[in-house]
Formats: structure tokens, sequence, C-alpha cells
């Protein structure tokens, strides 16, 4: 079986940190598991590394489609085994790192063989969407698959549109297709889970400190920059935290103070739900972050634990 070291976490736990020092001590890659930075030209708000990092240390799906694209899980699954087949052939252990769930779940875990987005059945559902009001596709979800509808919150249109194209394209409700685990993608990794974890509380302060710090790096003017390139605020790479709240702010629809505590306000809330999903899978060897948290002490336990192979897989 082959490695790969796997560092998930949520937002502002230093992942990205601790994932460059292990890169330079390992003289290896890093694969990205972020949502959000496999966008082009959004960079501030999704906190990519540095372009001087980048050169350094070779990163594997950032940069890889316009914000007006959809890019899915499965997408990500296969684009992500084939980056760790080639970090493996040149005889390194890959290093994956990244706060979204899914793409990590996909990874590794796999997923369930599930038809193609359909255009024309999407731009009825979201037709119906307009005609009859945001709440009624949720609605209609609720009736359809009412397991799938308690997981995805009702606002979030995108998950909503997926999990009735499903239906409507297989006949079975997309909840019934991720219990039917014989149809999982499997591949022969052995993944090496660690999860970064701050107090609550300190947690709060980290993230209200990077978003001060993305706004001193020209978060709005990045977001203005990519609306004037003719990108619009529903395109899925801007449809994400920090980006909707600047919208809201450049439309004059809130103002500054405004802006900046919904920002807060919401990531405190994502960085929470991540918790609760990493918190399920039992395979994470957690650290625990304090105030002398250091990336190379990080950097020293990991390490320490892949060469004893006692950890949790």
């Amino acid at each position: 079986m082959k490695k790969v070291i796997v560092i998930v976490g949520p937002t502002a736990t230093g992942k990205t940190e601790v994932a460059i020092e292990l890169a330079r001590r390992l003289s290896t890659e890093i694969i990205s598991a972020d949502a959000r930075q496999i966008y082009t030209y959004l960079d501030i708000v999704t906190a990519k590394p540095e372009k001087e990092i980048l050169k350094e240390i070779k990163h594997y799906m950032i940069d890889i489609v316009t914000p007006d694209n959809y890019y899915s899980a499965g997408k990500f699954k296969n684009a992500a085994e084939n980056a760790i087949g080639e970090v493996h052939k040149k005889g390194k252990i890959p290093i994956v790192v990244g706060g979204s769930g899914l793409y990590i779940k996909a990874l590794t875990d796999g997923l369930t063989i599930l038809p193609q987005r359909n255009d024309a059945l999407r731009e009825n559902l979201l037709n119906e969407a307009k005609s009859k009001g945001k709440g009624y596709l949720y609605e209609v979800l609720k009736e359809v698959d009412p397991e799938a509808a308690k997981k995805i919150p009702p606002n979030n249109m995108i998950r909503i549109i997926r999990a009735l194209e499903v239906y409507y394209l297989t006949g079975k409700p997309f909840s019934q297709h991720h219990k039917d685990k014989s149809k999982l993608h499997k591949n022969d990794y052995t993944f090496y889970i660690f999860g970064l974890l701050w107090d609550r509380k300190k947690l709060y302060q980290r993230i209200d400190a990077r978003i001060e710090k993305m706004l001193s790096r020209g978060a709005i003017e990045e977001t203005a920059h990519v609306l004037k390139l003719g990108y619009k605020p529903t395109d899925p790479g801007l449809n994400a935290l920090g980006y909707k709240q600047i919208i809201k702010y450049l439309n004059n629809e809130i103002d500054f103070n405004g802006m900046v505590s919904e920002w807060k306000f919401k990531t405190h809330q994502y960085a929470k739900r991540q918790i609760t999903w990493f918190k399920t899978d039992n395979r994470i060897n957690w650290i625990y972050m304090d105030e002398g948290y250091n990336v190379n002490d990080i950097c020293d336990k990991i390490l320490s634990l892949c060469e004893k192979d006692t950890l949790k897989k």
C-alpha cells in the first residue's frame, strides 16, 4: 500500500504552514483539498499559499478552473488520485491538505457512481425556483429525499439541485446512493490522516485576525477586479464566504463594519460545521494546538508517529 499524509481541520488552524514545512522536510509535493483554491483569480480570500511558496513547492489542485465553473467532489477525487500517482512515481510521499470535508471523504473513502450533471434539467429546476420561490425546491427535496434534506441547508441551492438532479435521473434518492457501499470507487493508498484543532475561543480569534489580514492585503479590491472581469456573484467561485459579504458591501447592501462582522460570524459557523464533520471520522489522529504551537514541533510529531506506524488509518 502506498502512503499518503493527509492534514485536515477547520479553517485558520495552520494546516498550510504545517504542510509546507513537512513538504520541505520530505522533499515532496502538496495536493490541495480546498474547494475554493481551485479557482483562478481568487487568491486572497481563499488563503492560497504565496506565489513564492508555489514556486518552491509544487502544488496540485490550485488555479485549475475559472470562477464560473462548478467542480464536483468526484472530479476532485479523480484529479487528486492522478496527482498522488505522479508524486509516488517520483518516489515521494504526497501530502494532501485542506478543510473541504467532502473532498477529503471522496478521496479517502471513495464516492458512489452518480450521473453526470444535466444542464437542461438544472435549468428547469432553476426556472422552477425563480417562478415558485427560493424555498420551493427544498420542499420538493424534503418530499422525495427527506434524509438528504436534513443534511443540506435550505439556502444551499447548489446541493439541493444536485440532490434533485440525481433523484430525477436515477429514480433513487440521493441519500440512498451514498448507502450503496458496493458502488464505491476504491484506491490502494494508506492514508495517515492528521487533524489540527485549537480551543474554540482561540480558533475564532485566529479566524478574525486572518480576515483582518485579508482585508489589509486587498480582499475588497480582488473581489471588485474579478467582478470587473465579468464573473457573476452567483458563479460557484464567488458564491463563497468572504466574497459574498464583500459583494454585498460593494453593492451598498451593507456597510463596511457590517460586512466584516458578518464575514467573521459566518466563518465561525463554518469552522464549527467543519469540526463536526471531521469529528465523525475515527481515522483522524488529532493534534491539539495551544499557545505554544510551533510548526516544527507539529511536524516532528507527525513524522515521529508515521515512523512508528501506530496510527489510526
